[in-house]
């Protein structure tokens, strides 16, 4: 019981966190006015999605309390795909497990949330150059700036080793500017949204980490068929000797994985415990 009420103070203690952070970076009126269009995300609604879409299971607490509490402050439809999220697992070269939850939005709400404020007039996203040299602009028309706002990003700060941006860079780029841009240009009602998945960009030293990983896991199996066809002696005494699998490599690669060897120097580490046991 006393453990339960302990966790259960911990996950207060998160959810008074995201709403304080919550608090600070929404402006009350921009919400009310979703709300008034009937659009009202509910705590209710968001765990409707996350069971329906068999989320419930497979997310963490912390997890599910940051994407409930992110889709109610911006007032994000899941269910409209306006807001979704995906969990990343991996391993480092040091072998320490890594899990991250990201939290993304689709373009197509910037440019509802641009057209709510009444303060959108008009907008063009294009694209300049070819390859690595390609940039995608943007110009946004406010009605309450002299000037239009214009920004641009560059393929080659944002190319991806991905699919879709192999298959259709100049969109993807295109999405990019589009995301930024409008967060530029309305800060007041855009800043803090998630961010589009175009964005995120890839990171570099967890695919060097992938590649390592599965290298590594060619080297282990290599490594659990060499120990496996060791003789029943030898098996027997790294059993005594409580050595992990990885101790036992070493210590059999060091011997040339020479069976008499081994064995020999089994015998005198097992002799030795045996008589400072005694």
């Amino acid at each position: 019981m006393a453990i339960n009420a302990k966790i259960e103070e911990n996950m207060k203690k998160i959810k008074r966190q995201y709403n304080k952070q919550n608090k600070e970076l929404i402006k009350t009126d921009n919400i009310n006015q979703v709300i008034k269009n009937g659009n009202e995300v509910t705590e209710s609604m968001l765990t409707d999605y996350l069971t329906t879409m068999g989320l419930t299971n497979k997310m963490s607490d912390i997890e599910k309390i940051k994407f409930l509490q992110i889709a109610k402050a911006y007032q994000l439809n899941p269910f409209k795909r306006e807001i979704y999220a995906y969990i990343s697992e991996y391993d480092d070269v040091n072998r320490n497990h890594h899990r991250d939850l990201t939290v993304v939005t689709g373009y197509e709400v910037y440019l509802k949330r641009a057209e709510r404020t009444g303060k959108l007039d008009g907008w063009k996203a294009w694209i300049d150059g070819s390859g690595d040299s390609t940039i995608a602009k943007i110009m946004i028309y406010r009605k309450d700036w002299k000037f239009p706002f214009e920004h641009s990003v560059k393929m080659m700060e944002y190319r991806q080793n991905k699919k879709m941006w192999k298959t259709m860079p100049e969109v993807m780029l295109k999405k990019v500017v589009t995301g930024t841009g409008f967060r530029l240009c309305f800060p007041d009602d855009m800043g803090g949204l998630p961010y589009l998945p175009e964005e995120i960009l890839d990171d570099n030293h967890k695919e060097i980490e992938y590649k390592q990983i599965k290298t590594e896991t060619k080297q282990q199996k290599e490594a659990k068929e060499k120990l496996d066809s060791l003789s029943d002696y030898n098996k027997q005494g790294f059993k005594i000797l409580d050595y992990t699998d990885k101790v036992k490599y070493q210590f059999c690669a060091d011997r040339d994985w020479n069976e008499d060897r081994i064995h020999t120097d089994i015998d005198k580490i097992v002799e030795r415990q045996n008589k400072q046991n005694e």
